[in-house]
């Protein structure tokens, strides 16, 4: 069962979150004279002080504060979606106490902006997200009514559907007709397939518990789901949908990844290697979905969460053993280097991760600093430095 919507730019401009702008205030810049990093842009920085929320749009050329919108507890992540320029964050309106997904459109070169629309989401927190390989929709879970919900990001129209979980991870498979969503954690993890356009669940499949990660794969048709035992294997053939095809072992006992934040339906799917108790191995773990083995990339430190280039081109992550990012050739499964940033959170979301257009920048949040830090790509150099309004917890941008 299924049912379409539209999110609304008025219903949005009329509710609390738009009622504070912030300050226009210059922010410390120490890279450039008074430009904070010299590019054309606009940063989207969601932040937490005790029970203080704030989403702020930020000028990457100065550091000025665009706007700031209070009272917006983001879930977990932006979403930038470049053919559009259009930021996508998902959360809670912490004054109604209602789930909330909100667009913002930005022009990077001018930092003029505007809501694009907003729809407040009745099922409870918006919590997990998963766009398709073009970010032409996106798709996330609500943890009240366990529902999944499409989002088309040039039109605004909003799907929802039956078939998610409290703790749904999720993938696109079969040219978006299919949503692949797990469901659960501690008392066993099921993989759904839903149909988008009948609203029927077409298949429900044991995978395990603890399942976190799912990622498909187009040539071999299997979803992969991180469990915690090891990587389930799950047929997506029409004729065998939803048979069990096997495990993949672990390199090591409890291990667990995610795979649920990387460009999906290649061969291989990567993310930092995450023991119970937060213990982080030094190597980046890389399922072959075409060879059914897990791979290894070795970096020397202690990786943290991966941020992966919207292209799937370029891979960061954290260091729980030093204030190095280090940056990864994703297609070639390849340790490129590090660069010292700053410090990084002690949990398991130590920092995050956006990218420039072109990809020659990478941008870092170093949370206990209140910064953020732009890394030159090719010559594993600081570039400029942005101090933040508060602890940064999730980050984006959008460039020239």
């Amino acid at each position: 069962m299924s049912k379409t919507r539209s999110i609304s730019r008025r219903k949005f401009l009329q509710g609390s979150l738009a009622a504070t702008v912030g300050g226009a205030s210059m922010l410390a810049a120490r890279a450039h004279g008074e430009s904070a990093t010299g590019l054309a842009g606009v940063a989207m920085v969601t932040s937490r002080e005790k029970d203080r929320y704030r989403v702020d749009l930020m000028s990457l050329h100065s550091g000025k504060i665009l706007h700031t919108f209070h009272d917006f507890h983001a879930s977990h992540a932006v979403v930038p979606v470049e053919g559009l320029n259009r930021f996508f964050v998902h959360g809670m309106d912490m004054r109604k106490q209602i789930g909330v997904l909100m667009a913002v459109e930005v022009n990077p070169v001018t930092e003029a902006w505007s809501v694009a629309g907003v729809q407040e989401i009745g099922g409870g927190r918006p919590l997990h997200w998963q766009p398709n390989r073009s970010h032409t929709l996106i798709q996330y879970n609500t943890i009240g009514d366990k529902h999944l919900h499409v989002l088309d990001t040039r039109t605004l129209k909003l799907e929802s559907f039956e078939g998610g979980g409290k703790h749904s991870n999720m993938a696109f498979y079969n040219n978006d007709q299919w949503l692949v969503a797990t469901d659960r954690l501690n008392d066993g993890t099921t993989l759904r397939v839903v149909d988008r356009v009948s609203g029927q669940i077409l298949s429900e499949t044991a995978a395990g518990g603890w399942g976190h990660g799912v990622t498909v794969n187009d040539k071999t048709e299997r979803a992969f789901v991180w469990s915690n035992d090891g990587v389930h294997m799950v047929s997506l053939r029409k004729d065998s949908l939803g048979q069990h095809l096997g495990l993949l072992e672990p390199s090591l006992r409890g291990q667990r990844s995610w795979f649920c934040w990387t460009p999906q339906g290649s061969r291989f799917s990567h993310d930092q290697t995450w023991y119970p108790g937060d213990h982080f191995a030094s190597w980046l773990t890389v399922v072959d979905m075409e060879k059914d083995e897990l791979l290894k990339i070795e970096a020397g430190e202690q990786l943290g969460t991966l941020g992966i280039s919207p292209d799937g081109r370029l891979g960061i992550c954290g260091s729980h053993s030093s204030d190095n990012v280090c940056l990864f050739d994703i297609p070639a499964n390849r340790f490129v280097g590090k660069v010292k940033v700053g410090k990084g959170h002690p949990g398991f979301f130590d920092r995050d991760v956006a990218f420039s257009r072109d990809r020659s920048i990478a941008f870092v949040t170093n949370p206990p600093e209140k910064t953020l830090t732009a890394v030159h790509t090719r010559d594993l150099k600081v570039v400029g430095q942005i101090d933040l309004p508060a602890t940064p917890e999730w980050m984006k941008v959008l460039t020239a």
